[in-house]
């Protein structure tokens, strides 16, 4: 019976540190923001929303903006900056197909290990280049491998843009 309740204790000890760890690392890693980071689209709409990262290759790209089309469908695009470098008539034609036009970063970085001037330079570089072929502004900013932290929601903040 005292090995029981000793049992007891400990776990219930593990369990209260667990949650207090859990709790402080939360606060400590987003408490200088107040940027929200979405998640996800509105739970209460029927509508679904799709989003297409495209930082490699572009032979997909054609058959997509058919099927898109076909079905009356648009979406949102985050570039890569070397891709839309590399791909400005496509990165146009998907422009013109109407579909929104976002942020991936410009050489796919991991976003939680970057210092706040590496991220800041990761999304600005990208939106100027974009800006310079498009003429739009862009505001969605999707991390590469959705990694990021601090620094990543603080440059967001800074430049206006919303972390997907």
């Amino acid at each position: 019976m005292r090995k029981t309740i000793i049992s007891n204790i400990i776990i219930i000890s593990i369990l209260i540190m667990l949650v207090a760890f859990t709790n402080i690392s939360y606060v400590t890693t987003y408490s200088s923001t107040n940027n929200i980071v979405v998640y996800h689209g509105n739970k209460e709409s029927n509508n679904a929303s799709l989003m297409v990262n495209v930082y490699w290759g572009n032979e997909y790209i054609p058959q997509m903006l058919k099927i898109f089309k076909d079905n009356n469908i648009t979406t949102t695009f985050f570039v890569g900056g070397t891709w839309a470098n590399k791909y400005p008539e496509l990165l146009q034609e998907i422009a013109q197909n109407g579909h929104e036009i976002a942020n991936h970063g410009f050489f796919h970085k991991d976003g939680k290990t970057l210092s706040y001037k590496d991220n800041y330079d990761e999304i600005c570089t990208t939106h100027k280049l974009v800006e310079s072929i498009l003429n739009v502004q862009m505001n969605l900013f999707a991390p590469p491998s959705g990694s990021f932290g601090n620094n990543t929601i603080e440059a967001c903040k800074n430049l206006g843009y919303t972390p997907i």
